[in-house]
């Protein structure tokens, strides 16, 4: 991002449902490159991305915004679209299952919590 030549600062707004993974999200952009955020309210979205164009060393920012925001909904639609005209911008919108059918799935969360609580040092990021 962005890929077409273009300059203009690439901004990957994430946002979803409590417990889909945006802080994952966020960190896996931060581990390629971006400069990240969390729990930016979405009024200030438009002030922090003109403070930080020139400020960053990356063409990329992401921003984690929580959807559960009291003006979320109502101005969410009209700041991104009027942030549309100088930014490049992406929206990654997650949710989740509360349960996961696979077995396979189950199997590795239950391993990742017996490695963090014995200690032994080892993250797990998740199943590929």
């Amino acid at each position: 991002m962005p890929e077409d030549g273009n300059s203009r600062l690439g901004v990957v707004i994430v946002s979803g449902l409590s417990g889909a993974g945006k802080t994952v999200a966020l960190r896996a952009l931060e581990d390629t490159g971006f400069f990240c955020i969390d729990n930016l309210p979405v009024t200030l979205i438009e002030s922090f991305l003109s403070t930080i164009k020139s400020r960053v060393n990356s063409q990329n920012v992401g921003i984690g915004v929580d959807i559960r925001e009291k003006t979320f909904l109502g101005e969410a639609y009209r700041i991104i679209s009027s942030l549309k005209e100088r930014y490049s911008i992406e929206i990654l919108f997650l949710e989740a299952e509360k349960e996961v059918d696979d077995p396979k799935v189950q199997r590795d969360t239950a391993a990742s919590s017996d490695d963090h609580e014995q200690g032994s040092g080892r993250h797990r990021r998740g199943h590929r």
